[in-house]
């Protein structure tokens, strides 16, 4: 007997038809008749996928005689992001929370630090962190011990439009929504273990996912409410409203948050959507605006002519360069955060800029 089953490519990760898969069958009532089979699936897109029906083929002993037969086992199933590649990611992040107040004294700044505890003045601690009350009561040095705020909101704003379709080279088959989602649910597990509360806005020309923060439940409370949500996420082809998610959190957070917006500057001679919103955040809230950097424009553009034609190609894809560059100057000249790292590196970007900013206290 032979079987085959009808899986999406987004499944397998494979391009090609699923191959037959053939085993020998014992009449019934042999103690060996029954068949397991088992098979690893490495899926490489996020999402809802939908598995087709099991074929069969039954063939007689000497070949003579073949036939066909199909069960129907179609079903839906939720691919969740990659929730080992994010552990790996926060991970470093995660350990170094504690190491960051504790090992690192000299090179932090108490402007914006909670206080936790009195403790011995040690090498390398500042002379202005001693509390004097405390020192003349011991009869020696002691100095105030601080730790990063915690309880604080920070909100990932995830753009599902068009742009985000894109398979950047060296990335495999995830698109840059797989990516950016996988970059989410990594911070989602830093900011969980560091104290803050995480919320989530994904959104299209609609608003898909909207989950403000929430106060109360732990780093496995709020993965376990963020990770489905991202499971969600649905690809749009449209232009994504970006405008509409800056206004959307604005009514939404009062508070002054930390916002990292995942998404993409779109090519266009005017001042990007995207930048606009930006700009509108930024008066208030602390903005990471996360981009994938244009690695294809760059090589196109540094490259030597050898015809009439690549003048032309140099030129656009200079041009294309600079107007980015505007655009980005201007949201930081408006006070917000610009992070242009490769797709790859977006995850691993994302939570170090994050244990920079909880260790500096800016929010």
């Amino acid at each position: 007997m032979r079987w085959q089953d009808d899986l999406p490519m987004a499944l397998t990760g494979a391009s090609a038809d699923e191959p037959w898969t053939q085993t020998a069958v014992w009449p019934a009532g042999h103690p060996s008749r029954t068949i397991t089979s088992a098979r690893t699936l490495h899926p490489c897109q996020r999402g809802v996928q939908t598995c087709g029906d099991l074929y069969l083929q039954f063939q007689s002993t000497w070949g003579l005689a073949v036939r066909r037969g199909r069960a129907r086992l179609t079903q839906s199933v939720m691919v969740l992001p990659d929730l080992e590649a994010a552990r790996h990611q926060a991970l470093p992040a995660m350990l170094d929370l504690p190491l960051a107040r504790e090992m690192r004294p000299t090179r932090t700044r108490a402007r914006g630090r909670e206080f936790e505890a009195l403790r011995p003045f040690r090498e390398g601690d500042e002379w202005r962190d001693l509390d004097w009350r405390a020192t003349a009561r011991a009869g020696r040095w002691i100095v105030k011990q601080r730790r990063s705020e915690r309880n604080q909101m920070v909100w990932l704003v995830l753009d599902c439009g068009r742009l985000l379709q894109a398979r950047p080279s060296g990335t495999s088959l995830h698109s840059l929504l797989d990516i950016t989602t996988t970059a989410a649910l990594s911070l989602a597990m830093a900011a969980s273990f560091g104290g803050d509360q995480v919320g989530l806005l994904a959104y299209g020309r609609e608003i898909q996912i909207l989950q403000p923060p929430a106060a109360g439940q732990g780093m496995a409370g709020q993965v376990r409410r963020i990770l489905p949500a991202l499971g969600q996420l649905r690809q749009e082809s449209s232009e994504a409203d970006h405008r509409r998610a800056a206004s959307l959190l604005l009514r939404l957070q009062k508070r002054r948050a930390f916002i990292v917006w995942l998404s993409e500057l779109p090519e266009t001679a005017f001042v990007p959507e995207l930048a606009e919103a930006g700009s509108l955040l930024a008066r208030r809230h602390l903005l990471l605006l996360t981009l994938p950097e244009p690695t294809e424009v760059e090589a196109l553009a540094g490259q030597p002519p050898r015809q009439a034609r690549d003048m032309y190609v140099i030129t656009a894809a200079l041009e294309m360069l600079q107007r980015r560059r505007r655009a980005l100057a201007r949201l930081r000249d408006q006070g917000a955060q610009v992070l242009e790292i490769p797709a790859a590196r977006i995850t691993a970007a994302v939570v170090e800029r994050y244990m920079r900013i909880k260790e500096r206290g800016d929010l």
